[in-house]
Formats: C-alpha cells, sequence, structure tokens
C-alpha cells in the first residue's frame, strides 16, 4: 500500500494506487475557495448541513469498492462520473450511471445533459 501523505487521500484497491485528493480537486470543471475544499470534498465525519438532502451519511471508498460501485475510470464514484459526464465525457458506464439517476428518488433534484447514447460497439444500429 502507498504511504498516504495527506488525510484527505485514500487507497484505491481498484486502481491499487492512492487517490491524491489534491489532484482530484484540480479536475473538477470549477473551483472552490481553498477553505471549503476538504470540508466538503473530504470530510472524514458526515455532515448532514453538507448535503442537498440534509442527511447525515458517508461510507468509504473501501466500501464503495467492496459493493462493486467503482470502476477504474472513476475512482471517486458517481459524483466523479457525473461531473465528467456533464463536461461532455462519454464512456461505457454511461447507460448504467443514467439508470441508476433515473431510478434513484433524487432523479428530481438532478437534471443530466439530453442525452443519445452512441451505438453499442457490436451493432451498427441504434434504436433510441
Amino acid at each position: 500500500m502507498d504511504s498516504l501523505a495527506n488525510p484527505s487521500d485514500t487507497h484505491s484497491h481498484v486502481l491499487r494506487q492512492s487517490l491524491v485528493a489534491a489532484d482530484d480537486i484540480a479536475s473538477l470543471p470549477f473551483t472552490l475557495p481553498d477553505s471549503d475544499a476538504d470540508r466538503l470534498l473530504s470530510n472524514p465525519e458526515p455532515d448532514g448541513d453538507l448535503n442537498r438532502f440534509r442527511v447525515r451519511a458517508g461510507q468509504s471508498l473501501a466500501e464503495w469498492e467492496k459493493a462493486g460501485w467503482i470502476w477504474a475510470e472513476d475512482p471517486r464514484g458517481w459524483a466523479q462520473w457525473y461531473t465528467r459526464f456533464w463536461d461532455g465525457r462519454r464512456c461505457e458506464d454511461d447507460e448504467r450511471q443514467v439508470r441508476r439517476c433515473e431510478l434513484s428518488t433524487a432523479s428530481a433534484y438532478y437534471t443530466l445533459p439530453q442525452l443519445t447514447l452512441p451505438p453499442p460497439a457490436s451493432s451498427t444500429e441504434y434504436a433510441a
């Protein structure tokens, strides 16, 4: 296991390396005041005042990986996939993630950009 220089960093068993919080924060398509970044993105204690639903919830990356919710392209989970999707990236996980969002009770609060998924690689036709 890599040694972690910052408590906000964590080890990914999916990638078999450390995830550096500062790198992830720098990759966001928006900026946060330095004073808020750690509190909002890597708070070790769940804080209901920090999320839309006022729910005191949180799980570790290890728990997410154990549940099979993490894949190598988005090791920080759904929020990382969402910001990359919103920014225009398309990947093989889009259909699953869009379906998850549509089925969740949060779908009334989140709006995904209008999406036409590309045809599957094994087919030349795509039924909308």
